[in-house]
């Protein structure tokens, strides 16, 4: 049977695992089944981010990944059209990072405000 998320739950979110943010980062430019926005989990590193063309970190925690600079954005929706991503994509790795436990990017969270 194939997943039908729509039959189960209003709405979802999918992650790609991996074993280290080296890895994550090396597939995000190789993997074509990775898009843009796509939730990037590396659960070792305690780190979650997004898949782009520089993946970002939305958790303090960034490894290989990027982070977002201190004080470049106004808000979520400029960080979202700056990166081409939109603000769903940013707040449903949040809301998984924050599931875990992860501490969020200070810089992102600052952003999220109440969405989350």
């Amino acid at each position: 049977m194939d997943f039908e998320p729509d039959r189960f739950a209003s709405s979802y979110a999918r992650a790609f695992c991996f074993a280290s943010s080296g890895n994550a980062y090396d597939a995000t430019q190789t993997d074509a089944a990775i898009s843009r926005g796509a939730i990037l989990l590396i659960a070792s590193e305690r780190i979650v981010g997004l898949a782009d063309t520089w993946p970002i970190a939305v958790t303090q925690t960034h490894g290989a990944l990027h982070q977002v600079a201190r004080g470049r954005f106004a808000g979520l929706a400029e960080a979202a059209s700056e990166f081409d991503l939109t603000e769903s994509d940013f707040l449903d790795a949040a809301r998984l990072a924050r599931d875990l436990g992860f501490a969020l990017d200070p810089t992102l969270e600052a952003r999220f405000g109440s969405l989350l």
